[in-house]
């Protein structure tokens, strides 16, 4: 009889025959709750390099020229902002979660108009990608706004041109979500 390797655990067929090694799920549950109570323990080291973290965004990206060329996912009000808030909750004990609430509602957090602005960060971003050819790009700069803002369906208007609207409305959404950020933490 052969030893067992990775290719002969013995399996079983899940959702539409789906292979899950046995022992699988035992794993995980341990790996999940190891995971979550280093979190736990750790929530307030956490929180304070997140802070710090945020400082030096502040720093970096609070000036003008990040103004005029937003770097979406790193910048004020971009999606580490988002994916932080996101994950935030996740990080508090299962006793402070009704404290938490009522923290959210009094700071009027706006979950829904958080995803909007999620969403259409997450668009831009992957046009950026695109245009990029395929490589991480995530400041918008200048030459790429007209092309991203007419990707996203942008156009003139008698007042303002596509890009002007385009980023009238990211800012919109990096503001939205950098006020709840500050708000957040």
């Amino acid at each position: 009889m052969q030893p067992a390797g990775p290719e002969r655990l013995p399996v079983s067929h899940l959702c539409d025959g789906f292979p899950i090694p046995v022992g699988a799920r035992d794993f995980y549950r341990l790996f999940e709750a190891a995971f979550w109570s280093k979190i736990d323990r750790e929530k307030e080291a956490i929180r304070r390099q997140f802070l710090l973290y945020q400082q030096k965004r502040q720093e970096k990206f609070g000036n003008q020229e990040y103004f005029a060329e937003p770097d979406i996912k790193e910048g004020l009000g971009g999606l580490r902002d988002i994916h932080f808030m996101a994950w935030r909750p996740s990080s508090i004990s299962s006793q402070s979660i009704s404290r938490c609430e009522t923290l959210l509602r009094l700071f009027s957090f706006r979950p829904r108009q958080l995803h909007e602005s999620e969403s259409f960060l997450l668009k831009v971003r992957n046009q950026l990608h695109l245009m990029a050819g395929g490589r991480r790009e995530d400041r918008l700069l200048l030459p790429y706004q007209p092309k991203v803002a007419k990707s996203l369906g942008f156009t003139n208007g008698a007042y303002n041109t596509g890009p002007e609207k385009f980023m009238r409305d990211l800012h919109g959404h990096l503001n939205e979500s950098g006020t709840e950020a500050k708000n957040f933490t």
